[in-house]
């Protein structure tokens, strides 16, 4: 039988790793796997995790306040609730003294227990439940009573941690000061989304300046077939109006291509002559419908940043939300990474700029 306990965050970590040892000891025909001391070197982490998922009998989800917001724990609870079978279970373990009603979906559709004696008990009750060779009441019970101090040691410790700072993700607008100092210092900047045409359009001279400095620069926007950008138009406009936002739509591509051009002036070459322009400046375009805009400084670099905005469907006159994620903070960023760098590697061939017609 398996048992998953998962965990986000410091405190939640310490927990996960004590009811793995501590339901291990009690019952020998368990597997309790986490993730952060069983995945060995060299092994891929998502292809691991959806293997142990696939094969989960029996999930335990240690949640403390400070979990709440983040993204893993949520994306493992929606694998788990997908992957589990009938017979499997899926329990939200309650630390430090939170509430069921304090639960986000898809958390809150599962039964919870707090992580204290009486809660712990009734942990211990559903994993019996789901053995093939479960112990009788009384036995457990008396099993319970006698371990239950070690399991309530590993709580107190981990209670005791100091708490890890608790922020949402997103953020309401991006900071001005830390964009433009990221912008400035960067080696290496990642541009995506549909057109661009008001970051190119307002930064133009500051983009000229990034490559004089032999800043790389890769550019990836929305190939401006009409059927590809109706999928843009669409998430804000009515079909009713979608003559005129592909009009709309086409004309900030084409300015945008515009932009390129003037900024790729800079390394004397044009079109994809040279090789200073091709390790320099990087423009392709994508037909995946993209939902969001990012801006990655330094993405492969410890110091790497990733701002993202993100475009709702048809929700206008609303503030849009925004990530700001660190690759030396954020466990979410190499998550976002990945699929930003999937995009421009499965994109066409380089454009050209002097043939391409928005």
């Amino acid at each position: 039988m398996k048992v998953f306990p998962s965990w986000s965050g410091e405190r939640s970590l310490q927990v996960a790793v004590g009811l793995r040892d501590w339901l291990g000891h009690w019952f020998k025909d368990l597997d309790c796997w986490v993730s952060e001391k069983d995945i060995h070197a060299g092994e891929r982490w998502a292809e691991v995790l959806a293997s142990q998922l696939h094969a989960t009998d029996f999930a335990i989800l240690c949640i403390a306040e400070e979990t709440l917001e983040k993204p893993w724990i949520l994306f493992e609870a929606g694998a788990i609730s997908k992957a589990v079978g009938k017979t499997s279970r899926v329990i939200p373990y309650l630390l430090f003294g939170l509430g069921h009603d304090e639960l986000p979906e898809p958390l809150r559709q599962f039964q919870s227990v707090s992580a204290d004696r009486e809660g712990s008990f009734k942990l211990i009750q559903s994993v019996n439940d789901v053995r093939s060779d479960k112990q009788n009441d009384d036995l457990l019970k008396e099993t319970f009573v006698e371990r239950w101090p070690d399991l309530d040691a590993v709580l107190t410790r981990a209670g005791d941690t100091a708490v890890e700072p608790w922020r949402s993700l997103f953020v309401s607008e991006f900071p001005r000061n830390d964009y433009d100092q990221h912008l400035a210092n960067a080696k290496e900047v990642w541009l995506v989304g549909v057109s661009l045409e008001n970051t190119l359009r307002s930064n133009t001279d500051a983009w000229k300046d990034r490559l004089r400095n032999q800043v790389k620069l890769r550019v990836l926007l929305a190939d401006p077939d009409p059927s590809v950008i109706e999928h843009a138009v669409l998430r804000k406009s009515s079909r009713e109006v979608i003559d005129s936002g592909l009009m709309l739509k086409s004309a900030e591509i084409k300015a945008s291509v515009d932009s390129l051009r003037e900024i790729r002036e800079v390394l004397g070459g044009k079109g994809q002559a040279g090789t200073q322009h091709k390790e320099q400046l990087q423009i392709r375009t994508t037909r995946y419908p993209l939902a969001y805009g990012a801006h990655a400084m330094d993405p492969n670099e410890s110091c790497g940043v990733l701002y993202i905005k993100f475009y709702p469907y048809q929700i206008q006159n609303e503030q849009k939300p925004k990530l700001v994620l660190r690759a030396n903070r954020d466990r979410e960023y190499k998550w976002f990474l990945r699929e930003l760098d999937n995009l421009f590697s499965k994109a066409g061939e380089e454009i050209d700029l002097d043939k391409f017609s928005a």
